[in-house]
């Protein structure tokens, strides 16, 4: 009846997905995340990095469109000529399609995806916001357990600020790098 990677929500799912994009959605706002909507069809671009993996269509006029396979690359390509200097939050909700070899094996081909982007903010402070952001979204959600974060530059700085010698910092470094502190 639906095609094998999509799902029918029944009320009780339903409920509780609306439930979850909305904490999710009222966090952001709270930080300053400002939603933005994103068109479900977008012009196909064989460079895209999911451009194999795209559901792709035809319109009547022969245009290669493609499902939204993700948020970031086109909400960067739409907001490029919108977007003066400075520091802009925005977020987003909603489906995502993409073809998965194996969607009879339990993977899905549809998916909903709640995120933020923070644009033209760099550095240490830019990337502790964002995470600080995704921890409370875990917390929001009741989600307990371990983040791993591979961020080679917030070490760096980290270790850079701690006043620690340059030897004992590329010893932490590589530390870290392997995960055995």
């Amino acid at each position: 009846m639906i095609p094998e990677g999509t799902r029918f929500l029944l009320p009780p799912e339903a409920r509780l997905k609306a439930e979850v994009v909305g904490r999710l959605q009222d966090l952001f706002r709270r930080y300053g995340y400002e939603p933005v909507e994103l068109p479900a069809l977008e012009a196909y671009d064989p460079a895209h990095p999911l451009a194999a993996r795209a559901f792709k269509l035809v319109d009547k006029t022969g245009e290669v469109l493609s499902l939204r396979s993700e948020f970031t690359t086109l909400l960067a390509k739409l907001l490029r000529a919108h977007l003066r200097e400075g520091v802009h939050r925005f977020q987003y909700a909603g489906a995502l399609w993409l073809r998965e070899a194996d969607a009879e094996l339990g993977r899905l081909r549809e998916y909903t995806q709640v995120g933020l982007e923070l644009l033209g903010a760099t550095g240490p402070l830019a990337d502790a916001e964002v995470l600080e952001l995704a921890f409370a979204a875990l917390e929001a959600l009741g989600v307990e357990g371990v983040v791993e974060v591979g961020l080679p530059s917030l070490v760096g700085e980290v270790l850079g600020a701690s006043g620690l010698p340059q030897a004992a910092q590329k010893a932490a470094q590589r530390a870290i790098h392997r995960k055995n502190l």
